[in-house]
C-alpha cells in the first residue's frame, strides 16, 4: 500500500515537472513572439506604443492646437497625395462626370475593401479609412446601393482578395466575385445607376513575400487580371454606356486589357492610404484635375524585363535564423525599368548593341512618366544655362485647354556612350531623368515658366574596371524636357539624326514623335577622372 502511494506521488510529481516544464516552454515563446511584434499587437489592441517623457521640457512645439486639428491635417494631407499623384491613363472624354451623371454603380469586391496600403509594417488602421462609397457621395454622387450591400453584406461578401501574413506565410488571390452570384435583382438595379459603371481592380502586396513569379489563380499571373475581372469588365460594357476603371494597385499591372475591353477612361490611383479615398470622387467630378506621373514603365508583359529573372522567394537552407533568412540577387544593372525598354529601343533602332529583334510598341503600353490632363498644355522657349557647377533648365508650359490644370515638366539627360565604356564595362542608359517639376494650378490659357538647378554632377560615371572613380567622358550631353522617357528619347535621337523621323515610335503623351526644340547639347572635349 505504501508503494503505491509512494508511486502515485512520483508520478504526479513527473507531471508536475513536465507540466511546469511545457508551460515554461509557452511562456518563453510567447514572450519572444509578442517582443518581436509587440507594435503590431499594440496597434491591433488599440493601445498606445509610445510614452511621454518630460512633457514640461517640449523639444517640439505644434501647429495645432489639439488632436483633432491634427488628425483633420494628417486627413488632408492624404487625400491630397492622392489627388496629386493620381495618373489619367486613359480618357475619351469621359471624364470628369459632369452635368447630370451622378448616378454610379461600383463594380467588383474591391470597390468595397479597396488597397489602402501595402500589409505588415504599411498597415493602416482599417477602422479608420475612409470608404469609396462616402468619396462619391461627398463629391455629389449618388451610388448604386443595391450593389453596394450585394458586395457588403450579400453574396458578394464571400470573396475577398488574400495576402500573405506578417511573416510571410499565405497566397495572394484576387478572389473576385463570379457572375453567377449576381442575381438579377442587383443586375436589375444597374439601369438605375446607369451614368456610369466604375470597375475597381486592385493589387495588394507586402513584405516578408515577394509577389510570385508563377501563376496563382485560374493559371493566370498575379498581375494580370483574371477570367473573373475579365467577366466584370464584360458585365460593365454589356451594362454602362460609360466604363471608367480605378486601378488601386501598388505595384505596376499589366493594362494590356484596357485596349481589349470597350473602356471609356482610366485612372491609377496606387494605396488610398488612412484617407485618400476622400479624394476619388473629386477626380471622377473634376473638381480636381489629375496631374501625376507614372513612377514606373508598364510593359504588356510584366516578366519581359530581364530584372524579373531575379524575382521570386529563395532562402538560406542552412540558416538558423528564425527571420531573416530570405534573400534576393540584384544583378540586372540598368536593365530595368525605362533604363532598359529605352535602351533596348534606340539599340534596336540604330541596329547596335545586342537588342535583337525589339518592338518598343508592342512591348510598353505606358512609358515612365505617363499621365494625362482634362485640360492641355504646350511648351515652348526651352533654354538651358550653364552657372559654375550647375545647368539651370527652363521652359515655359502654357495652358491650352478650357479648364485649370497642373502640368508635370520632367528633364531628362541623355551621356555618350564611348568606345571606352564598352571596353571596361560601364554600362549608361539611353535616357535618365535628372529633374522633375510640377506647375501651379494654371487657368486655362494662363502660362508659366518651369525651371530646374541641375548638378554638373549627373554626368558623371562609375568606372569600377580601370580607375576605380567616377569618370567624365568625352562627347556630346544631350538635355532635354519630356513628357516623358520616351518622349525625351525621342527628341534626343532626333536631334542626333533627323532622318530617324519616320522609324521612330510615338509616346502615347506625343503627337509626332520628336521635338528638336526642347533639346540641349553640351559638348565635353576631353575625358576626365580627376572628380
Amino acid at each position: 500500500m505504501a508503494k503505491n502511494k509512494q508511486k502515485n506521488v512520483v508520478r504526479r510529481s513527473i507531471f508536475m515537472y513536465v507540466f511546469a516544464a511545457i508551460l515554461a516552454g509557452i511562456f518563453i515563446t510567447l514572450t519572444i513572439v509578442t517582443s518581436m511584434y509587440s507594435t503590431l499587437i499594440s496597434n491591433v489592441l488599440d493601445q498606445d506604443v509610445t510614452e511621454i517623457e518630460n512633457e514640461a521640457e517640449a523639444i517640439y512645439t505644434s501647429d495645432y492646437d489639439s488632436y483633432d486639428d491634427l488628425k483633420a491635417a494628417q486627413e488632408a494631407l492624404g487625400a491630397k497625395i492622392i489627388e496629386e499623384g493620381a495618373v489619367l491613363l486613359k480618357n475619351n472624354g469621359t471624364l470628369p462626370l459632369a452635368g447630370d451623371l451622378t448616378d454610379v454603380s461600383l463594380l467588383g469586391q474591391n470597390s468595397v475593401d479597396p488597397v489602402y496600403s501595402g500589409h505588415g509594417s504599411g498597415n493602416v488602421n482599417l477602422d479608420e479609412v475612409s470608404s469609396l462609397r462616402e468619396s462619391f457621395e461627398n463629391a455629389g454622387f449618388t451610388v448604386n446601393p443595391d450593389l453596394w450591400d450585394f458586395y457588403m453584406n450579400g453574396p458578394g461578401s464571400d470573396y475577398r482578395k488574400e495576402v500573405t501574413s506578417v511573416t510571410g506565410s499565405g497566397d495572394y488571390r484576387v478572389n473576385e466575385v463570379p457572375q453567377s452570384e449576381y442575381s438579377t435583382s442587383v443586375t436589375d438595379s444597374f439601369s438605375d445607376y446607369n451614368d456610369a459603371g466604375i470597375v475597381f481592380i486592385g493589387r495588394s502586396s507586402g513584405e516578408n513575400h515577394d509577389l510570385p513569379r508563377e501563376t496563382v489563380e485560374d493559371g493566370i499571373p498575379y498581375l494580370r487580371i483574371t477570367d473573373e475581372e475579365k467577366d466584370l469588365l464584360t458585365m460593365a460594357e454589356d451594362n454602362f454606356d460609360n466604363v471608367i476603371v480605378i486601378v488601386n494597385s501598388n505595384n505596376p499591372m499589366e493594362l494590356g486589357f484596357l485596349n481589349d475591353y470597350d473602356v471609356d477612361a482610366a485612372l491609377w490611383v496606387g494605396g488610398f492610404g488612412q484617407s485618400g479615398a476622400n479624394a476619388l470622387g473629386r477626380l471622377i467630378n473634376g473638381e480636381v484635375n489629375p496631374s501625376g506621373s507614372l513612377v514606373d514603365t508598364y510593359a504588356y508583359n510584366s516578366l519581359s524585363a530581364p530584372s524579373a529573372v531575379n524575382l521570386g522567394n529563395y532562402e538560406f537552407t542552412n540558416s538558423d535564423v528564425h527571420q531573416g533568412d530570405n534573400y534576393m540577387v540584384y544583378g540586372e544593372g540598368i536593365y530595368v525599368g525605362y533604363r532598359y525598354y529605352e535602351t533596348r529601343y534606340e539599340d534596336a533602332l540604330l541596329n547596335q548593341g545586342n537588342a535583337g529583334s525589339y518592338n518598343y510598341a508592342d512591348s510598353v503600353q505606358f512609358p515612365f512618366g505617363y499621365g494625362l490632363s482634362y485640360t492641355s498644355f504646350e511648351w515652348s522657349d526651352y533654354t538651358v544655362s550653364e552657372n559654375g557647377d550647375t545647368f539651370t533648365l527652363e521652359v515655359t508650359v502654357e495652358n491650352t485647354g478650357d479648364t485649370a490644370g497642373k502640368d508635370v515638366v520632367q528633364f531628362y539627360m541623355q551621356s555618350p556612350y564611348t568606345q571606352y565604356d564598352r571596353d571596361n564595362g560601364i554600362e549608361k542608359p539611353s535616357i535618365e531623368l535628372v529633374g522633375f517639376e510640377k506647375t501651379s494650378n494654371l487657368e486655362a490659357g494662363e502660362s508659366e515658366t518651369v525651371t530646374l538647378e541641375v548638378d554638373k554632377e549627373v554626368m558623371k560615371a562609375y568606372d569600377s574596371t580601370t580607375e576605380a572613380s567616377y569618370i567624365l567622358d568625352a562627347g556630346d550631353y544631350y538635355f532635354t524636357a519630356g513628357k516623358d522617357a520616351h518622349a525625351a528619347l525621342n527628341n534626343v535621337l532626333l536631334a542626333k539624326d533627323s532622318n530617324l523621323a519616320s522609324d521612330l515610335v510615338a509616346s502615347p503623351s506625343e503627337d509626332s514623335a520628336g521635338n528638336t526644340d526642347l533639346v540641349y547639347t553640351h559638348t565635353i572635349n576631353d575625358f576626365n577622372t580627376d572628380l
